[in-house]
C-alpha cells in the first residue's frame, strides 16, 4: 500500500513539474517581440523593454539585421549649443520658447580610417532619440559614401550609422550625430523615459530588391513626424544612399547601384507621435518641417545648409540629390556622404552630396523638422 501510494506521489511531482516548465515556456516566448510595419499593427499592450545604456565603448550586434556597430567611440556631449532663455550663457541644451522642450546633440566618431565603417551614438539616460545623421570624413580619396543613418530600434536609445567606399578604395572616417529630446511639465518636471514612451512610435517599411529601390514609411492619421531615417541591406559591391528626407505622409528613402549593378532593398523608419489630445505629453506641440536647396554644381561636392527658427528646436534631419531622376543614362546620380548639425552653434543642419567616378552635376537639398511647445 504504501509504495502504491509513493507511485502516485513521484507521477504527481512528475506532471506538476511538466505543466510548470511548459508556463515558463510560454511566458518567455510572450515576451519576445518584432518590428512590425504599418500594415500590421499590434495587438499586444505595449511594453516598456529596457534601454541597452553603455556611454561606453564596446561592440553591438543588431539582433534584427545581424549587423554589428562600434558603439560610443570618441563619445561626447555637443557643448555651446545656444543662449539658455533665461540666464543668457552657453550651454549644452537647446531649448524652445516655453524652456519645456530640450534637445540635446550627441557625437560618436571612428576611431581609426577604414574602408566600411559602422558606428552607433547613444543619449544620455533622461533623453530618447528623435533624429540623428552621419558625416563621412574621405580626406583626400575619391570619395565614400552613407549606406545608412537611422534609430536602432523602438528603445529610442541609440543611433546608428554606416559608410563604404565604392569602386575605388578610400579609407575614410565616419561620425554620428544623435538627437535627444528631453520634455518637462509646467512644475519643470522632467518627464522620465518610460513615459514619453507609451506615446512615441518607430515604424519601419522595406521596399523590394532593385537597382534602384524606393520607400515611404507613413505615419497613422491624427500624428505628427518627429524624424526618420534608412537603412540600405546591400550586398555584393554595394548599394548607395541618396535620399533620406520628411514628406508630408511618413519618412521617404532611396539608393542606388552606382557604376556596377548591384539590387538591394532599402529600410525607411519615421518617429512620430499621437496630434489627438488623449496624450497629455504632445497635444501641446507642433512641428515645421524646413527645406533648403543648396546652388548648383557641375561635378564635386554639393552643399545645402539651413537654420533653426528661433523659438524651435530641432528634432529629424534629412538629404537628397535633389537633381536625380530615373534612367536610362546619362544621368549617373549623386551620392549623400553627409547628413548631420554643425557648427560652433549647432543651429545650422547641413546636407552634402558628390559625384562619384562618372562627373554628375546636380543640386543637393537639405531638410529637417523642427518642433516646440504650442503658442
Amino acid at each position: 500500500m504504501d509504495v502504491r501510494r509513493g507511485k502516485w506521489i513521484w507521477i504527481g511531482l512528475f506532471l506538476f513539474s511538466m505543466a510548470l516548465s511548459m508556463s515558463c515556456y510560454h511566458m518567455e516566448g510572450e515576451s519576445s517581440y518584432r518590428y512590425r510595419s504599418p500594415e500590421e499593427p499590434s495587438r499586444e499592450p505595449r511594453r516598456d523593454y529596457p534601454p541597452p545604456y553603455t556611454l561606453e565603448t564596446k561592440l553591438y550586434r543588431d539582433p534584427q539585421t545581424n549587423q554589428e556597430y562600434l558603439l560610443n567611440p570618441n563619445w561626447k556631449r555637443m557643448e555651446k549649443l545656444g543662449e539658455h532663455r533665461d540666464r543668457g550663457r552657453m550651454v549644452s541644451s537647446l531649448y524652445d520658447w516655453s524652456g519645456e522642450v530640450e534637445v540635446r546633440i550627441y557625437e560618436a566618431s571612428s576611431p581609426q580610417a577604414q574602408s566600411i565603417q559602422s558606428i552607433g551614438c547613444q543619449v544620455e539616460p533622461d533623453f530618447i532619440v528623435v533624429g540623428g545623421g552621419a558625416y563621412v570624413d574621405y580626406g583626400n580619396g575619391p570619395g565614400a559614401f552613407l549606406t545608412e543613418s537611422r534609430p536602432l530600434d523602438e528603445r529610442l536609445t541609440t543611433w546608428v550609422a554606416s559608410s563604404k567606399d565604392h569602386y575605388l578604395p578610400c579609407v575614410h572616417n565616419l561620425s554620428v550625430y544623435a538627437i535627444g529630446l528631453r520634455l518637462r511639465d509646467r512644475s519643470g518636471r522632467s518627464i522620465p523615459p518610460s513615459e514619453l514612451l507609451r506615446d512615441i512610435r518607430m515604424y519601419s517599411k522595406t521596399s523590394d530588391v532593385r537597382s534602384h529601390p524606393k520607400t515611404e514609411v507613413p505615419i497613422p492619421p491624427q500624428s505628427f513626424l518627429l524624424g526618420g531615417g534608412v537603412r540600405v541591406n546591400w550586398t555584393g559591391t554595394g548599394n548607395l544612399l541618396f535620399k533620406s528626407t520628411p514628406t508630408p505622409y511618413g519618412w521617404a528613402a532611396s539608393s542606388k547601384d552606382h557604376v556596377i549593378p548591384s539590387p538591394a532593398s532599402v529600410t525607411a523608419y519615421s518617429i512620430f507621435v499621437p496630434r489627438r489630445d488623449r496624450s497629455p505629453h504632445f497635444s501641446r506641440l507642433e512641428f515645421s518641417v524646413v527645406e533648403r536647396e543648396g546652388p548648383p554644381v557641375q561635378n564635386g561636392v554639393g552643399i545645402a545648409r539651413s537654420e533653426i527658427a528661433p523659438g524651435w528646436v530641432l528634432a529629424g534631419v534629412g538629404g537628397l540629390d535633389a537633381s536625380y531622376r530615373e534612367p536610362p543614362p546619362p544621368y549617373a546620380g549623386r551620392l549623400l556622404f553627409g547628413i548631420r548639425p554643425e557648427g560652433t552653434y549647432t543651429t545650422q543642419i547641413s546636407a552634402y552630396t558628390k559625384d562619384h567616378v562618372v562627373p554628375q552635376g546636380g543640386v543637393t537639398r537639405v531638410s529637417f523638422i523642427q518642433i516646440r511647445k504650442a503658442r
